[in-house]
């Protein structure tokens, strides 16, 4: 995969993937939206930072870790 800024060859080394979370608004929580959880990798020249999967998460499964 290709940094989406400066076009260099990114390694997608697992110890590198980190989750980004993405929380709604207040106005967006009553519009019904919820949390997304995003996998990314940091560019090693330009240090951006670039999304590689959008991960599913069911509101159920939300609610159920956020009570815990």
């Amino acid at each position: 995969m290709k940094c989406k800024v400066c076009g260099e060859k990114l390694r997608l080394d697992k110890e590198c993937r980190y989750e980004v979370v993405q929380t709604p608004t207040v106005f967006g929580v009553f519009a019904g939206d919820y949390k997304k959880v995003f996998e990314a990798f940091d560019c090693p020249r330009c240090g951006c930072q670039n999304i590689v999967n959008v991960k599913e998460v069911s509101t159920n499964v939300a609610n159920e870790k956020d009570e815990e």
